[in-house]
C-alpha cells in the first residue's frame, strides 16, 4: 500500500491510500481522515474489473463512522447494486455473506458463512442496523443473538440461556 501518516512512529493514515494486490494489480484506492475511512472508496478484482464503490462517513465528535455501498460489480462483469439498491455479496478474511441493499444500506435478511469459526448464519437487518440473527455451528447447533459480536461468541452459549 501506499500513503500518507499523521505519526511517524504508529500508522495513523490520512489522505489517499492505494492498496495492491501481490501481483501489483491496484486493489483499492480508499480516502482517510485521521486514521478512519472518509469519502468515496474504489475497489477491482485482481483482473482491474472494477467490484464496488463505496461512501465512508466519520464523525469525529461521536465517534462514528457510516459506509454506504453505491455500485457493486460481479466477478462476471454484472452490476448487481446501482446507486445503492440491489443485491450485494462481500467476502471479508473467511466471512461471505449476501443480501440486499436499500441506499446502500443492508436491508432484510442475509445469509453468510464464517469458515473460520464454522458456521452459518442468517441475519435480519432494517436500514444497516442488524435486527436478529441466527447462527448455526458445525454439529447443527443454532444460536439466537443481536450483535455482530455475539455471533462468534454465540458459540458457547445455547439460545435457550
Amino acid at each position: 500500500m501506499t500513503g500518507a501518516t499523521l505519526d511517524r512512529d504508529i500508522l495513523k493514515k490520512d489522505g489517499e491510500f492505494i492498496y495492491y494486490y501481490k501481483n501489483g494489480a491496484k486493489e483499492s484506492v480508499v480516502n482517510y481522515v485521521d486514521d478512519h475511512k472518509s469519502g468515496k472508496e474504489i475497489n477491482w478484482y485482481e483482473n482491474q474489473s472494477k467490484k464496488c464503490e463505496k461512501n465512508h462517513t466519520w464523525d469525529p465528535k461521536t465517534k462514528r463512522s457510516q459506509t454506504l455501498i453505491l455500485n457493486f460489480w460481479t466477478k462476471e462483469g454484472e452490476q448487481t447494486v446501482i446507486d445503492g439498491n440491489g443485491e450485494y455479496e462481500e467476502t471479508d478474511g473467511f466471512i461471505t455473506q449476501k443480501g440486499d441493499l436499500k441506499n446502500g444500506l443492508k436491508q432484510g435478511v442475509w445469509q453468510g458463512n464464517d469458515f473460520v469459526h464454522k458456521i452459518s448464519f442468517t441475519e435480519n437487518y432494517n436500514k444497516g442496523i442488524l435486527i436478529s440473527g441466527v447462527s448455526i455451528n458445525e454439529n447443527n447447533t443454532k444460536y439466537s443473538y443481536s450483535s455482530i459480536n455475539e455471533r462468534i461468541a454465540s458459540k458457547k452459549m445455547p439460545s435457550n440461556h
